[in-house]
């Protein structure tokens, strides 16, 4: 066993664990600026919400990109051995 392949599972519990302040983050800056927006424009509550629905989906958009990049990692030690990784037709 290799040492990067000892430490292996402490980095991905580390890339997932900063998932949960990514996601609370994007919610807080989204929340934030419509906050700001609002009192600047006299909106209120529409840009809060606008805001908020789009740092909701700004951490979504993370949580996915990080995980599908963590399953491609995966899949990719799988088929070291010389095999291919399944290819979808």
């Amino acid at each position: 066993m290799s040492q990067e392949d000892k430490w292996k599972p402490l980095r991905q519990v580390g890339q997932l664990s900063s998932l949960g302040i990514a996601m609370a983050m994007s919610i807080v800056i989204g929340v934030a600026i419509g906050l700001y927006l609002d009192s600047l424009l006299g909106t209120k509550p529409w840009m809060f919400l606008l805001f908020m629905i789009f740092g909701i989906a700004a951490g979504f958009s993370i949580v996915i990109k990080e995980v599908t990049k963590l399953g491609k990692e995966d899949s990719r030690e799988k088929f070291e051995g010389g095999d291919k990784p399944p290819t979808r037709d």
